[in-house]
């Protein structure tokens, strides 16, 4: 990466005090004066943390914790030196959003009657928060902001990744009020006969919703043997208008196995449309299954299709089903529909695309990289457009894989374990984005849009382990603070870093910011801060502002009975005590030190040049209040 002069260093600080409208004095001292590590910023980890405090009967309470330090991690073999502190620099500093799910819970194709077996553990298909999904999600852009500056360095964030599950149910218009969050406009978190919600919640006689308005027994629903609290009023203050903080930097993305097939799993064809932008929803699993089983041919005659169709949005009374009010924005998207509406979002903070290009809109492919002159960054599509919840790559992805991390690595070992030297090609730090882990890339079903062999986790850990640049996988996926090292077989202190955030849906409600550092003694580290959303942790007193209804929903989140935690408390025998806890992760998947080996020569990149970046990220971010 070439030099940059003290010269245009002070250009640079004053173009970006002009668009800033401050003096230039201002930016320079900003980028260059010292942070404290664990500065008591809200949403940070560091600082405090939530955990249960009391109880009202069954349901558990929350409220503040203590803060978490950093752990250090040298599970690669590369030990850093013990005065590293005082001579770090930091390359990249970014924040990760992970499976924000953000739901249109009245859409009548939310198969939330599968709710219905949730002792066969089908507990997700209905969660009593996931009305709240767009405030959750505003509140943790909210944590960002606040984080826009680095606890550890003082560097100002780069950009947001969301590393997949962006949507719930695969609606246009879940996807529409994502990027309303992100591009900080006015959210309207409503569908159907605006101002009236409609959907299970809202109605007596459905045992396995949770109904707020009701107070679980008053409508005979299955959470009032968990003592859940009535919030009289919470359904209709879960639609209203409000204004989103929006992103401090600009976001990329890559799809989640919701943003790909319906509820996640399973293919969408006509009849999935037909149940997107119908008049019926399901409130018990009989009538869409005998739809699925006897007229669910995806290759039906159009005239079987139309009849099925009028049955379905008749006059006619279809018992277990409810009617609603239609609305054409919830029909879902395909791959490059999907990726076309990064196209339709602000100018700031950008970028067109949010990682996408006009070549992913041209091809259907759904990968992308960007190269920033030290990093190479990577998009990949971990899922399967067709079949199951878990992930693998198709094989013209893994392909083009092992070609973009050959075209950036001076050295790096062949699928034989030998050592292959390029001195044509540019070194990179190499950082991945994906939606599944290694340990859920396990799909091995047939997926007719990207035809063809399957590449799995282990497979995958191996091709990366070839390129020692390769330093961080940043994925998400199964709701859980997880971080993994994998260590090289080739070199010592080399490998990279699986880095895997809990979700904006479940609890803890959790995402990450993650810095890198050259140590300058040979050595990286990568610093990892777990995030809550800023809505308090209590919620006794909250208004149903957006602050208060994303501090409801954590808490309905954390006592939610029937979630992800049901096989293991079937296996306990105790159906009315979970560990929730559990999917915060062990101390160490949290707040991290994480060394690895600095793979490329980082002496001759001169800290004016990553002064240079420090200002045109600060110009992103603004000196006032976030610095």
């Amino acid at each position: 990466m070439p030099g940059l002069s003290r010269r245009r260093f002070i250009q640079a600080v004053g173009g970006v005090a002009v668009a800033l409208g401050v003096p230039a004095s201002a930016v320079a001292e900003v980028l260059l004066a010292p942070r404290a590590v664990g500065a008591d910023v809200p949403g940070s980890t560091l600082a405090a943390t939530i955990r249960p405090v009391s109880a009202q009967g069954r349901f558990r309470r929350l409220g503040s914790g203590p803060g978490e330090p950093f752990l250090l991690r040298e599970d690669l073999g590369a030990q850093a030196s013990q005065g590293r502190a005082t001579q770090r620099r930091s390359l990249l500093y970014l924040g990760q959003l992970s499976d924000t799910h953000v739901k249109d819970s009245q859409s009548p194709q939310a198969f939330e009657a599968a709710e219905v077996l949730y002792l066969l553990g089908t507990g997700d298909a209905h969660r009593p928060q996931e009305a709240l999904t767009t405030q959750v999600l505003d509140r943790m852009v909210a944590s960002l902001r606040n984080l826009a500056v680095s606890p550890v360095t003082g560097a100002p964030m780069a950009f947001v990744v969301t590393t997949g599950d962006i949507t719930d149910i695969d609606g246009g218009n879940e996807l529409r009020w994502f990027l309303d969050v992100l591009d900080g406009k006015e959210v309207v978190p409503d569908s159907g006969a605006v101002g009236t919600y409609e959907g299970p919640q809202a109605w007596s006689g459905v045992p396995w919703a949770y109904h707020p308005d009701g107070g679980g027994g008053g409508m005979g629903d299955v959470y009032s043997r968990f003592d859940y609290p009535r919030w009289n009023g919470l359904l209709d203050a879960a639609t209203q208008t409000f204004a989103a903080v929006g992103s401090p930097v600009p976001y990329f993305v890559v799809f989640g196995n919701h943003d790909t097939t319906w509820n996640g799993t399973l293919d969408r064809y006509w009849i999935t449309d037909m149940l997107a932008t119908g008049t019926r929803m399901n409130v018990d699993i009989a009538p869409l299954a005998s739809l699925l089983l006897t007229h669910g041919g995806p290759k039906a005659a159009d005239a079987w299709k139309d009849a099925v169709s009028d049955h379905w949005n008749g006059s006619a009374y279809i018992p277990g089903t409810r009617r609603l009010t239609p609305d054409p924005s919830r029909a879902t998207l395909d791959s490059v529909a999907f990726m076309a509406r990064f196209w339709e979002t602000a100018e700031d903070p950008g970028p067109v695309g949010h990682g996408f290009t006009d070549a992913n809109l041209s091809s259907g492919e759904t990968w992308w990289s960007h190269d920033d002159g030290l990093f190479l960054h990577v998009g990949l599509d971990s899922c399967n457009h067709a079949s199951g919840s878990n992930g693998s790559l198709n094989d013209s992805q893994f392909a083009w894989l092992n070609g973009l991390l050959t075209e950036h690595a001076t050295r790096h070992y062949d699928s034989d374990g030998s050592l292959v030297e390029n001195a044509a090609a540019e070194d990179r730090l190499v950082i991945l984005y994906s939606h599944h882990n290694s340990f859920t890339m396990d799909n091995t079903a047939a997926d007719p849009e990207f035809p063809g062999p399957r590449h799995f986790g282990p497979e995958i850990v191996r091709l990366l382990l070839r390129f020692p640049n390769v330093i961080a996988w940043v994925n998400g996926h199964s709701h859980k603070n997880t971080i993994l090292g994998h260590r090289s077989p080739y070199e010592q202190g080399a490998g990279f870093w699986e880095i895997n955030a809990a979700s904006c849906i479940d609890y803890p409600q959790q995402n990450r910011v993650i810095e890198v550092v050259d140590n300058r003694d040979g050595t990286l580290s990568l610093f990892t801060i777990v995030v809550d959303h800023v809505a308090p942790p209590e919620t006794a007193g909250v208004s149903y502002d957006v602050d208060g209804l994303a501090a409801i929903s954590r808490e309905l989140a954390f006592n939610d009975p029937f979630g992800a935690d049901m096989f293991e408390r079937l296996r306990s025998g105790d159906l009315e005590v979970g560990d929730p806890l559990r999917r915060m992760g062990d101390i160490e998947d949290r707040n991290a030190e994480l060394v690895v080996r600095a793979p490329i020569a980082l002496d001759g990149i001169e800290d004016s040049s990553l002064e240079l970046r420090r200002v045109l990220a600060a110009g992103r971010v603004g000196v006032s209040g976030a610095l």
